[in-house]
């Protein structure tokens, strides 16, 4: 049970007087005296915030009035309430509201009857008809010794709040007379029950649930998304922005340096848009954006221009994908948001997945699965951004039809040329030939070895014959490679050789190469070339003929034609 000021200083005062009747606790007084004491104190602080939160109401009521603005709301270091500064009628502190101490009952003798509870009376101000704010206590209107309602302005008297024989009293004449509106002894939220600060204005919540908003000032500032530019040689780059806390008379222009233009056009007080025409060659020139108002405030911007990057990495596109799908990724080299990429309508079992990133792009296409027997190609366009100037870009993938899906062959093996196109001849260079575990031949024709010219070899089965820039290429294989070991032959009239052997991984990345020339390769020689790989891992082996230099002259490709009659290889070891 709470008791008020009156209470509690009557059983101090009982308690002092038992030192001439008897014994007494020296300590229990003392605590008492103590409590008693800060009680007085808590009571003086609670009439100094209520008194500072009413002079901090009238402040906001005439703001209200004023149409002035709030620039700025600073919770106080001990988080006791705000300091509130307006652009004109200066910086006000509101204090948060606290619960005050309860009394206690009497102990050491004969309980007396409990105080009546503290009550603070609630102050606010209310809006009247008339459209004028009055002052209020506990919902009622304050009145003067006329029974006129009381304004809440400044213009005239502030209530005044003080605590006298355990009671609070107010005074709306500056002291001159004072009227008991309350016990006193507890303290809720007298004046201000809540501040609200939001990004436009500040929302002020009254101990009686009246509400009273007060706009927040903008700051005077050029809003823009970034002022990185990217943009072509002697092109054009174009950026909008806003300015906060513009009036009707802002001024807003623009200029470069080092050959850079720069030309405002405004939509309207506060929003438009800058071109900037860039030089070519690009330099390091800036361009400045600057907003002035009415009053000589000024805002400013500076923007550099970047030359728009972007490629493609086409070694994504190199890979044939497998007939049981998967996922092709295409590394972007980019600097520009914004780009595009479609698939053919035509090619729906190709997807667009993700692109991940912003500087360092990644194209995820999604492949189905191919269930037919047949090879199938599908056509994935890019469009550059237009900072680039460039044009579209078209690109094929290439996925293997489902007989094509050849077995994962681990740890060193050799290739099964003699099943290439079944054994069988096969004329049509512009054909692919395949073998059964997936190797296969473009730009080559599948021939018997001639059982005069390669005595060996009477009975083999037929073997590809490569004609210049025509490929064997190995399906996917584990294990690594160590070594791999080429039996080959020229097919042809002239003398001397060249094909190139790369290793690439599943993706279609080279991982190693190697060129080899052979002077003195003579028609009809089975030769065997071996080659220190050393790679680990998945990889694809691409054995590639190309045109021996000393054969420029030559007028048909048939006279440096390869046989590729084996290929072994061993696993990779450490």
């Amino acid at each position: 049970m709470k008791q008020n000021f009156l209470t509690r200083s009557l059983a101090v005062a009982i308690a002092a007087m038992m030192t001439f009747t008897g014994c007494y606790d020296d300590s229990d007084l003392q605590t008492r005296m103590d409590q008693a004491e800060a009680d007085i104190a808590e009571l003086q602080r609670i009439v100094k915030d209520i008194n500072t939160n009413i002079s901090g109401l009238v402040t906001v009521v005439d703001a209200l009035k004023n149409s002035d603005q709030i620039t700025s709301v600073t919770p106080l270091s001990d988080g006791s309430g705000y300091t509130v500064t307006f652009s004109k009628s200066g910086t006000i502190t509101i204090y948060n509201g606290k619960n005050g101490v309860d009394g206690t009952d009497g102990t050491n003798g004969t309980n007396g009857a409990n105080g009546a509870d503290g009550h603070t009376p609630q102050i606010s101000v209310k809006l009247d008809s008339d459209g004028q704010y009055y002052w209020t206590v506990d919902g009622e209107y304050l009145t003067d010794a006329e029974g006129k309602k009381i304004p809440a302005t400044a213009h005239i008297a502030t209530p005044q709040i003080r605590i006298s024989e355990g009671n609070f009293e107010i005074s709306y004449n500056e002291g001159l007379t004072w009227e008991i509106i309350g016990n006193a002894g507890a303290s809720d939220d007298v004046v201000f029950k809540q501040v609200i600060d939001g990004p436009a204005s500040v929302l002020f919540v009254l101990s009686d649930g009246t509400q009273i908003e007060i706009p927040k000032t903008q700051q005077f500032v050029i809003n823009v998304t970034s002022t990185d530019v990217i943009a072509s040689p002697g092109q054009m780059a174009f950026v909008d922005f806003t300015v906060s806390g513009a009036d009707e008379n802002t001024v807003v222009d623009a200029f470069g340096t080092k050959g850079y233009e720069a030309s405002v056009m405004m939509i309207n007080a506060s929003k438009g848009s800058l071109t900037i025409t860039v030089p070519d060659p690009m330099t390091d020139g800036k361009v400045y954006l600057m907003a002035v108002k009415s009053d000589g405030s000024t805002a400013a911007r500076i923007f550099s221009c970047e030359e728009g990057v972007f490629s493609v990495d086409e070694t994504a596109f190199a890979a044939k994908v497998p007939a049981a799908g998967g996922t092709v990724e295409v590394p972007v080299t980019t600097n520009i948001s914004g780009w595009g990429l479609m698939v053919d309508p035509g090619n729906l079992w190709i997807k667009h997945v993700e692109t991940k990133a912003v500087r360092t792009e990644t194209v995820v296409l999604s492949v189905e699965e191919n269930t037919s027997t047949e090879e199938r190609t599908g056509k994935v366009i890019i469009m550059p951004p237009m900072e680039t100037g460039g044009m579209m870009m078209t690109y094929t993938i290439v996925q293997a039809g489902a007989s094509d899906t050849p077995p994962v062959v681990t740890g060193g093996g050799s290739a099964d040329l003699e099943t290439i196109n079944g054994g069988e001849l096969g004329t049509d260079k512009s054909k692919t030939y395949t073998t059964t575990n997936g190797w296969y031949s473009s730009t080559a024709v599948v021939n018997k070895l001639s059982s005069s010219k390669y005595p060996d070899y009477a009975d083999a089965p037929c073997r590809p014959k490569l004609n210049i820039g025509g490929t064997l290429t190995s399906p996917v294989l584990s294990g690594g490679c160590g070594t791999l070991t080429i039996t080959w032959s020229r097919a042809s009239t002239k003398v001397g050789s060249q094909y190139l052997v790369e290793i690439k991984n599943s993706e279609g990345a080279v991982l190693k190469s190697e060129t080899h020339v052979e002077a003195e390769a003579a028609q009809h020689v089975v030769n065997v070339s071996t080659f220190n790989m050393n790679v680990a891992g998945d990889f694809v082996v691409v054995i590639t003929n190309q045109n021996y230099e000393a054969n420029d002259t030559q007028t048909s490709d048939a006279s440096d034609t390869m046989f590729v009659i084996d290929v072994d290889w061993t696993g990779y070891s450490e």
